[in-house]
């Protein structure tokens, strides 16, 4: 049976039945951590054991619930006498973010400590959020401020980002995207982040993206000349991003395109791959135009001297 983990102590004050939101850490820190109490099918128990699923909800988590198209943070919390996979973090409501575990070893019981954010997975997922602000900024100087988010998907291998536009996207205006996008993070600028009641960030002209819901304080992000609303975990600076390219362009619906792109390693094995292709391609045509020469020499041999 599915049980709630509600953390108590450890990083902040117990987090109670009558606690209605969950303080997110994991902006300064992939670490932390915590004690709970034990829930299952809404009732208090001392324990779960290994092969049970449970949800895990902390007053306090480094974890970052799925929003703003950026998927929820997985990871391996673990104690003396336990190993949760973290398979998902997600929202139970507005301010409660939940943690959807495995007990892969051992149990959980009341009062049990446990840690952590897999940070390769979260750093990879920032570099794709980060990255996706700047190819928003990109394609509005490129093809017009009327250019507006209809959705993203940001994930740690890649992003995907739906925009409106009316036409195929040519490969000059993507390679502009591109140079853009990579002189931004070459320069190397740090990333802002400001947390402000709405109305006041509102008059910082920031962007607000399409299909998130805003409460009474948000943060704003500055990342190289973009500035937008964003909950998401990003890069401390555009350089961390390494490097940025489009690996496919769509229509997905009318007057709807789509974007998908990669940075970093992720950006260097596309690369790679692409010019491993190339060469196998090269050498194929090669070794082919290689066997219609020697054919054709052989017929005009046998046309010529009937041999």
């Amino acid at each position: 049976a599915d049980a709630v983990v509600i953390a108590t102590g450890g990083c902040g004050a117990v987090f109670g039945k009558s606690t209605n939101s969950t303080i997110n850490t994991g902006y300064a820190a992939a670490r932390c951590y915590q004690q709970g109490a034990l829930y299952a099918n809404g009732e208090p128990v001392d324990r779960v054991e290994a092969g049970s699923e449970c949800v895990v909800v902390f007053n306090r988590t480094p974890f970052y619930a799925e929003s703003g198209g950026q998927v929820g943070d997985q990871g391996e919390a673990k104690n003396a006498t336990a190993i949760l996979k973290v398979l998902d973090t997600f929202r139970v409501k507005a301010a409660v973010t939940g943690l959807q575990c495995h007990v892969a070893e051992g149990h959980v019981a009341v009062g049990d400590k446990f840690l952590a954010v897999d940070e390769a997975r979260r750093e990879a997922t920032a570099r794709n959020h980060s990255v996706t602000h700047l190819m928003h900024f990109a394609l509005r100087t490129v093809l017009g401020d009327k250019v507006a988010q209809k959705g993203s998907l940001v994930t740690p291998e890649s992003t995907r980002f739906d925009f409106s536009y009316g036409k195929p996207v040519t490969a000059e205006q993507i390679a502009e995207v591109e140079r853009i996008v990579n002189a931004q993070i070459l320069k190397n600028t740090p990333v802002q982040t400001r947390v402000l009641p709405i109305e006041e960030a509102k008059k910082t002209g920031a962007v607000m993206l399409f299909g998130e819901r805003y409460g009474e304080v948000v943060r704003v992000l500055d990342i190289g000349k973009s500035t937008e609303f964003c909950g998401g975990t990003h890069v401390k600076a555009t350089g961390d991003i390494g490097f940025f390219k489009v690996v496919s362009e769509s229509g997905i619906a009318a007057g709807v395109r789509r974007i998908e792109a990669v940075t970093s390693y992720g950006a260097l094995a596309y690369v790679n791959k692409v010019e491993a292709e190339l060469k196998d391609d090269t050498q194929t045509n090669l070794e082919t135009y290689r066997k219609q020469v020697v054919e054709a020499i052989n017929n005009d041999i046998v046309m010529r001297y009937g041999y």
